[in-house]
Parts: C-alpha cells; structure tokens; sequence
C-alpha cells in the first residue's frame, strides 16, 4: 500500500491468543496469501493455559525455526527466562513491571525504568533481552511500540488503548459503571490510575475473582423441597439443588435462589424429624428434632444499599434440636465458608453477617442450649477467620466473640 513500508501480520488461536507474527507483503488476513507463510523473521509462541508466552522461536532467513528463549512463571508471574547465554532472573515492581534482571550467580546484568503508564522504558541493556515482557509483564512489540493484553492492544506513549473495550456480551458500553465517570472511557487504561492496579487481559479493570463472582450472581436459580409424611421420607431437586425431608410425623420444607441476592433457607416442624437441603457444592442445611420448629438460613448480597455482603442465621425453638447451617463459595484464589449452628434445650439462635464495613456477630438462647458460627475466606495462601458462640443454662449464659484473624497458610 502507497505510504506503508513496511507491514506486519499476526496469527490468533481460536481462543483469540496470538501464537505468532511476522512481515507481511500483501494487505490480507490470509496468511496463505499474504506472503506471511514464506516470510522470514516468522516468530511463533508456545502458550501456557493462561494464555501466557512460554516459548518463543523465530525463523531465519534459511526458513529454519530456531528457539529464542524459555519463560518460567510462579503463580502466574513471570519471574525467569531461559535463552542462549543461560538463566536469567526478573525482578517486578508491584505491578509486575520489570526493573532489574541478574543472572544465574545473582550478577546484575540490566536496570529498566519508565513513566507510570509504562512509557520511556530505558533499559541498561538491549529492552529485548532477555525477552520482551516489560510493562506490567505484558509483551512488548518492537515494530508498533505497542504492548499486547490479550484483549487490545495498548500504547505506552500514549497512554491508553488502541481500540475500545469491548464484552463477549453485546452492551452500549462495556464495563461501565455510571457511577464511575472514568469507566466511560473505553479507551483509557486502568481508569486512568496507572499505579492502582494491573489490567489482566485488556479489559476495564475488574480482578478475576470480583467478575466471576458477578457472572455467578447474575444467573438465576431456584429450587424447593418439601415433605409432609408419617413414617416417610420426602425429596425434590433440579439437578443442582436437592432437598429431602425424614420425619415419623413431620413437614419439612427446603429453598434456594441464586440471583443478585442469594439466599437458601430450610425449616422443619416435627416431632420425629430432619430435613436436609443441599445445593450443589455450595451450601448444606440440616435440622434433627425431637419436637421442634427450627430453621436455618444463608444469605450473599451483591449490590444495593448494604454493598457486598455474607450472613448466616440458624434458630430453633424446641425441646431437644439440633439444627445447621454451612456454605462455601470457591471463585478464582478466594474461598469463602460460612457456617451456623444451635443445639438447644429450649430456644437459641447465632448469626453474623460479612460485608465491606467488616464484621459482625451475635448469638442468643434461654435455658439449656449452645450455639456457633463461624466464618473461614481463603486467597492467594492468606486465610482469614472469625466467628462467635454461646452457651448456657438457667442460670447463666456465655457469649464469645472470635474476632477476624488473618494467618498465612
């Protein structure tokens, strides 16, 4: 094309990962027609399951492949190379942005230092040595100056991308939070807050764990469950929630609704009785009785006026009940398990709830009972717990508070 030197053409998987690029002689995205097959200089990646470069070969001018170097990741991170001249290891910033590399004996061998948003990269050494991930890990292409997120790809110089965001879901504006004004530019990166965080894939920046959370709650699901029996035994479900009911005289019921608001619930009434809900991996209830109403009941929020939140509650009044309640939620690196129960004599309830303002948790009885809940999250090797339990009888009662604890796994 008249004004256009040169060109450069690259080659996409069918999950939309680049596995190689090269000079190009004709304006098409037919490599079998645009001369990219039988160019020189072709450089094809080896690709991890994250997308990630692991190998990278290019061919020569003979048409042989040869192999350039190797890359070593740790919990998705970058942190070695291997090439010709031997192991080399990267040291990041915070943001994954690499400042230094040593080799094997710890040697320094290059100091790296740029702008915030990733421009004015000058390096000791060659910036392609020993590979090219530079800002924030991303890769770094020498003949457009630009960096390759996966999604877009992105200018340093200029300091945004070079098209607009965009979803698997058509929407008017993609990622957008009306509350956000920054999150209404499709071009902008990082909400224009480059040291604020890292922008995983070309998209709005959103963690991993947070979009799938929100993928999980924006899907609908409701199931029940219930028995009214004498010497019987109850069930329904619809595949992924189940719910059974036992009992010698009894009804028994059992629910769950996913949505924005999540919430599942069991009760029974009984004189002989347990009812038991489980839906899918998440979540078990279950009460046993001799002669009892009792419930138990979980609860996540995502949205409103309370923000983000868990809680949990479990309850009974009856003269001998044991009643349950436990959930866990597994998104990304972030385990959550929340769990409540109460044996009672007469009458007693826990329950506590987990939000962005922190936590909470109160527990209550009269008469002879005990009751406790607890809740576990787990991320990235940290995890943290907190709870609260009671016990009593006529005469007195004991409440204990555990407060949150963070320890390393």
């Amino acid at each position: 094309m008249d004004g256009i030197s040169a060109m450069v053409g690259y080659v996409y998987d069918a999950d939309g990962n680049r596995v190689a690029k090269g000079p190009i002689t004709a304006w098409s995205c037919d490599p079998t027609t645009n001369g990219f097959e039988s160019s020189a200089y072709e450089t094809d990646y080896v690709l991890n399951q994250s997308g990630q470069t692991v190998t990278e070969t290019t061919k020569s001018d003979t048409g042989v492949m040869q192999w350039n170097f190797t890359n070593v990741y740790a919990n998705g991170v970058l942190f070695a190379t291997y090439d010709a001249q031997g192991l080399h290891f990267l040291l990041n910033d915070w943001l994954g942005t690499r400042r230094a590399s040593t080799d094997y004996e710890g040697v320094l061998e290059s100091l790296c230092a740029s702008l915030p948003y990733g421009d004015g990269l000058n390096c000791t050494n060659s910036p392609q040595s020993p590979n090219e991930q530079h800002f924030t890990g991303k890769q770094h292409d020498q003949e457009s100056g630009n960096d390759y997120f996966g999604a877009r790809y992105y200018s340093e110089n200029d300091a945004r991308f070079m098209s607009p965001d965009w979803s698997a879901k058509v929407e008017p504006v993609p990622y957008a939070k009306l509350g956000d004004p920054q999150s209404l530019n499709l071009y902008g990166y990082m909400l224009n807050n480059p040291l604020g965080g890292v922008d995983a894939d070309g998209h709005l920046p959103q963690c991993d764990v947070c979009r799938k959370l929100i993928n999980w709650l924006s899907s609908s699901h409701s199931a029940s469950a219930s028995a009214s029996v004498s010497g019987a035994q109850g069930s329904a479900g619809n595949g992924f929630i189940s719910g059974t009911g036992k009992a010698g005289t009894a009804q028994a019921s059992a629910s769950a609704s996913y949505g924005l608001n999540t919430s599942s619930s069991a009760k029974a009434s009984a004189s002989v009785a347990e009812a038991t809900l489980h839906e899918g991996t998440h979540s078990t209830t279950q009460m046993n009785s001799v002669t009892a109403n009792a419930g138990a009941s979980v609860g996540v929020s995502l949205g409103g006026k309370s923000g983000v939140g868990i809680s949990a509650s479990a309850g009974a009044n009856a003269d001998v009940l044991r009643a349950s309640q436990s959930e866990t939620i597994t998104l990304g690196p972030v385990t959550i398990t929340g769990g409540a129960s109460g044996a009672v004599g007469i009458g007693a309830d826990a329950s506590a709830n987990l939000g962005a303002s922190g936590f909470g948790a109160s527990a209550e009885a009269v008469f002879g009972y005990g009751g406790g809940l607890t809740f576990n999250v787990s991320w990235g090797g940290v995890t943290g717990t907190a709870g609260a339990s009671v016990k009593g009888d006529i005469n007195s009662t004991t409440t204990t508070i555990q407060k949150p604890e963070v320890q390393p796994q």
